[in-house]
């Protein structure tokens, strides 16, 4: 995706035309569809990367809710748009490791699992191709002993939450399939792997692939099925639902049930006897029979989520070939991808200890079935996340082990939420897999944690990012998730991440801080060395060959890992410079000439000093400071004046007035020892004082009130969006005040000598 033409960077359009039509003047209906059939691409010049639909990708994890890190998922389309410039659609996978082993007990490694979930990328979030095929095919590559990390095969597909899966089928008939038409391969999972039970909807009959294939209906009549399409259910009439199963019939005999009109179906309805042991069996159902309960005398509706159907088989297809690249292109390739903040390691270096104390506790109230809060603070990029997830995982093996009693989790990204009280709909969902209004779900969370009799259920651990999203006004979402832990019954354990380390002193009111308990972790910023260390990590998961072709010197690291560890401490900082240092060393390798006599192979490359130096400066220098940085002197005093005033008086707006008398007393103040040539004495009696508030054409010993053309310089300023100004007559008792961050300003300022001495 991209919203802008200027987003694209290294990136460029490629338009294709398919099927074209004969040269002579088109029919209006030709015309009309005429933006069907042209195909467009992307291609980036720097690596020869060109990306178009079908092409499996893998991207990072920032765009796609519910994602913590990388993923995979298919192009389903490329298109232009109105408010977006260009617009690229995925369809993702599943990990197979990631299922419930419950669920999936067959798991391979390199499996995924496709799902009918689509989502919009941003060009950035771009790692690298990969290759997806079917699993006879993936089975011949493995055994010839030349599979690689990035391939991996399908052969089922899943829904969104994980709980339901297809049959196997052939990956590459459908992959074929979506090539001709995107909106009907969606649809063709969705029919699938998600039935909706309605008393409302009659029974849709399953073309299969091959049908399905031969129509193909226009782009406006295709419906695209959504994984949230429920069916409203009334407690007050249970006459009306209707559970009997008919997945051991035929799909291909099946009729469809004719559409009748509301009148005539209320009608049939008071004739009609529904099927007693289905209703009867669906009631015995937990989730079902409590949902009822505890909504039924409220007069409160709620929305069911259905089973799985059948997948059939497929038939195979050709898989696309892969254009070759050069052996250097693939080291600083795999370089880029280690180096990204999405790609997970199986080792977490640098933070050991606090891995330990945050396994222990949790491990201690799973075993003892008990509720818990857990709080850990610390500014972003320090491994917060990470930390946790590697404490998780470790109970996970653990648990296969049979050291430790099986648990559910749950994580929540509060920035992903619409609202606060969203949270509540998730973790209902998460628990039953009924989905009800976030009103609905508070009700029932409270029943269901707050039962007095105890039962068989399992501790969940519930990770909580970003907890001060979930602040409101009367703090009721904070209260609940923090109280439910200390009923007796619940085994409940909420882990709270947040970037602040006084958040429940400075936000939350007394009654959750005291809830909150004192098991807090607070997560210090990494150390030069610490950063050092988790990037020469990175660089160990290289490949052998890789290692020798492309290195990254020790001053280079050393280097980045200073300046970052002077700044913030932040990993992910560190990473990402070092990540486009890289880009920056392979753009002057694709531009250089081979001057040593040597064959690429034998050929190395180093990321050096320098790279790491254009890598900062990139990503420190906005365009806002390289625009503040050449402007024209008196443009700087004056906004010198207002910076100072400011910070003075505390108040964001002065007078004007103010400012031009700061200006005047911070230039006749200023040392002009270490200034540029501009500001120290001129010959004669000419200095930079009289050149800017005197007039000296009329001999006037008295310097000026104002400079020289002080109101074209402000009104510039305001046009440029850089201050704002009060509009009245009087210019000396106007209102002025900056309209840019004050920290920018200031680091702009102080590498200008002309300025430093005056901040």
């Amino acid at each position: 995706m991209a919203k802008k033409l200027k987003d694209l960077r290294e990136w460029e359009i490629i338009f294709k035309e398919e099927n074209s039509a004969d040269p002579s003047t088109p029919s209006r209906r030709s015309r009309r569809g005429a933006e069907q059939s042209q195909s467009i691409k992307v291609h980036r010049e720097v690596d020869d990367t060109t990306l178009a639909k079908g092409d499996c990708l893998l991207l990072s994890g920032d765009s796609k809710q519910g994602k913590g890190g990388s993923y995979i998922g298919v192009i389903a389309d490329i298109s232009m748009g109105i408010q977006k410039y260009l617009d690229i659609t995925v369809i993702s996978f599943v990990k197979a490791l990631e299922i419930n082993p419950d669920i999936l007990t067959d798991k391979v490694e390199g499996e995924l699992l496709i799902t009918c979930e689509t989502t919009s990328i941003k060009l950035t979030d771009f790692v690298e191709k990969v290759t997806v095929l079917a699993c006879n095919e993936y089975q011949q590559v493995k055994d010839g002993g030349i599979l690689s990390s990035s391939v991996f095969f399908c052969r089922k597909a899943t829904d969104r939450m994980h709980q339901q899966l297809s049959p196997e089928f052939d990956f590459k008939e459908w992959h074929q399939f979506l090539l001709e038409n995107m909106q009907e391969a969606i649809s063709y999972l969705a029919d699938r792997t998600l039935v909706i039970i309605s008393p409302k909807k009659c029974k849709r009959v399953l073309k299969s692939i091959h049908q399905s294939r031969q129509v193909s209906p226009s782009p406006s009549k295709v419906k695209t099925y959504n994984e949230d399409d429920y069916a409203d259910y009334d407690s007050s009439d249970e006459s009306r639902f209707d559970l009997s199963s008919d997945e051991n019939d035929d799909p291909e005999v099946k009729k469809p049930t004719k559409l009748v009109s509301p009148r005539k179906r209320k009608a049939q309805s008071v004739n009609s006897t529904p099927k007693k042991k289905a209703r009867e069996a669906a009631l015995e159902s937990g989730a079902l029979k409590q949902v009822l309960n505890v909504l039924s005398p409220l007069k409160k509706g709620f929305k069911v989520k259905s089973n799985a159907a059948s997948l059939p088989s497929l038939s195979t297809s050709n898989l696309p070939t892969k254009k070759k690249k050069s052996t250097t292109s693939e080291a600083f390739r795999e370089l880029r991808e280690k180096l990204h903040t999405s790609i997970r390691i199986d080792l977490l270096p640098c933070r050991e200890e606090e891995v330990e104390q945050l396994y222990m506790n949790l491990e201690s109230a799973v075993m003892e079935g008990v509720g818990c809060c857990l709080y850990v603070s610390g500014t972003p990029g320090v491994g917060k996340t990470a930390t946790i997830r590697e404490a998780i995982g470790s109970l996970r093996e653990n648990v296969t082990l049979g050291y430790v009693d099986d648990f559910d989790f749950l994580e929540i990204n509060s920035l992903k939420l619409v609202s606060p009280i969203t949270a509540y709909e998730k973790l209902w969902e998460h628990l039953w897999g009924i989905k009800v209004t976030p009103s609905n779900a508070s009700l029932l969370l409270e029943e269901y944690f707050g039962r007095k009799e105890p039962d068989d259920r399992k501790p969940l651990i519930v990770v909580i990012d970003e907890l001060d999203q979930l602040a409101t006004k009367n703090q009721n979402v904070m209260y609940n998730f923090f109280n439910w832990p200390t009923y007796p019954n619940s085994k409940l354990i909420v882990v709270a991440i947040a970037n602040t380390m006084d958040l429940p002193e400075r936000l939350l009111s007394n009654k959750i801080a005291s809830r909150l308990g004192l098991r807090r972790y607070t997560f210090r910023g990494y150390t030069e060395d610490e950063l050092g260390t988790i990037i020469a990590h990175r660089l160990t998961l290289l490949k052998n060959e890789n290692k020798r072709k492309v290195t990254v010197s020790e001053d280079a690291m050393t280097y980045a890992s200073k300046k970052v560890a002077l700044v913030s401490g932040d990993a992910r900082r560190a990473l990402t410079i070092c990540r486009r240092a890289v880009e920056i060393a392979e753009q002057d390798y694709l531009q250089s000439t081979n001057t040593s006599g040597l064959r690429e192979d034998e050929q190395t490359f180093s990321v050096r000093i320098s790279h790491i130096s254009k890598a900062i400066e990139e990503t420190t220098n906005s365009p806002l400071k390289q625009f503040i940085a050449e402007l024209p002197f008196t443009a700087k005093l004056v906004l010198t004046g207002i910076l100072l005033l400011v910070r003075r008086s505390g108040v964001g707006v002065v007078p004007l007035g103010d400012v031009i008398d700061e200006m005047r007393i911070s230039l006749s103040l200023l040392t002009t020892q270490k200034s540029t040539q501009i500001l120290q004495d001129l010959p004669g009696h000419v200095t930079y004082m009289s050149l800017l508030f005197s007039d000296d054409s009329k001999g006037a010993s008295i310097s000026m009130v104002r400079s020289k053309h002080l109101e074209y310089t402000v009104n510039g300023l305001v046009e440029q969006g850089i201050i704002l100004q009060q509009n009245v007559n009087s210019q000396r008792y106007r209102l002025v005040s900056l309209n840019v961050s004050e920290d920018e300003l200031l680091s702009v300022m102080r590498k200008d000598p002309d300025f430093a001495a005056m901040i």
